[in-house]
């Protein structure tokens, strides 16, 4: 008798457990979506296609789906497939779960090498295919191995993915490729529509080469054109205080321009301290505004934190 009694618990508990396994399936038939049963889990194998609405294949020993890499689709306790980030997959139309692959190529087409690395295609800009070293692995023009992501996905310059053309195949597109379709930038400031601030750091000069600031200065005019109507020269000497001997536009001509430049003489400097100059140089543009004018500022200092 009491060994009657000792076997009650067994019992009861494996009952609890039948009456739960049944309660399972009789839930989950309830759900319209649910396809065929994992055969060791219990649980139903719902569909789960790719972004054109295809099937993907199934385990043939479980019937479970697999990815393109030929691997169990993760799902949650429910069965129901996710990603593998463990977020829920979407569903289409059909109701139908959606796993969109990293991999765009077909799986059964893509070659491996020795280590069993996959060897995605890929072609030049024209369509035809690189060149691969003794490996097997595909090189660039110049001979140097493609880096591979962790997915064996290759890799361009930047370090992201390549692009895919419709055929699956990877690009290898040329640095060079986005400028060759566009005409070469003129970027002679000769003749641009400019209002033009130097600032010159007076600390970083002393009283014997101050002319070389004054002299690049004038060079820089002689090689624009100083017309009124298309660029104008502002000149801020900054130290302690600020000078400015030539505000914006504030010259008859180039000549005199550059008159005014030598007959300024290097000042009596008291602090080695330069002040910031952001506000004097913002004042000549609005003081003097030109709106369809360029704006530049060029800067003659040694200091990295000016």
């Amino acid at each position: 008798m009491a060994l009657f009694w000792q076997q009650i618990p067994a019992v009861v508990t494996s009952l609890m457990r039948e009456f739960l396994s049944r309660l399972t399936i009789r839930t989950a038939l309830l759900d319209p979506t649910a396809s065929p049963w994992h055969r060791t889990r219990m649980l139903p194998i719902y569909p789960v296609v790719d972004q054109e609405g295809t099937l993907y294949s199934t385990d043939p020993s479980t019937g479970v789906f697999i990815d393109a890499d030929q691997k169990p689709i993760s799902t949650d306790s429910s069965g129901k497939p996710i990603a593998p980030d463990s977020s829920p997959l979407p569903t289409n139309e059909n109701q139908q779960f959606v796993l969109i692959s990293d991999v765009q190529t077909t799986p059964s087409l893509v070659a491996t090498d020795d280590s069993g690395r996959k060897i995605f295609p890929i072609v030049r800009e024209d369509g035809s295919e690189l060149g691969k070293d003794s490996t097997g692995r595909f090189i660039t023009d110049e001979g140097v191995p493609i880096e591979l992501d962790e997915q064996d996905r290759p890799l361009g310059i930047d370090g992201e993915p390549l692009p895919t053309n419709s055929a699956g195949e990877y690009i290898m597109v040329s640095p060079s490729s986005d400028l060759s379709t566009h005409q070469p930038y003129d970027c002679n400031i000769g003749n641009a529509l400019m209002d033009i601030v130097f600032a010159v750091d007076l600390n970083s000069f002393t009283a014997d080469n101050f002319g070389n600031a004054k002299s690049f200065i004038g060079d820089f005019v002689d090689s624009i054109d100083m017309a009124p109507d298309v660029s104008r020269i502002s000149t801020l000497f900054v130290s302690s205080d600020i000078h400015v001997p030539l505000p914006l536009g504030g010259y008859q001509e180039k000549e005199h321009l550059k008159s005014l430049l030598r007959d300024y003489s290097y000042p009596a400097i008291s602090d080695s301290q330069t002040i910031d100059a952001s506000n004097a140089i913002r004042q000549q543009f609005t003081t003097f505004p030109r709106t369809d004018a360029s704006k530049l500022v060029i800067i003659l200092t040694n200091n990295n934190d000016w």
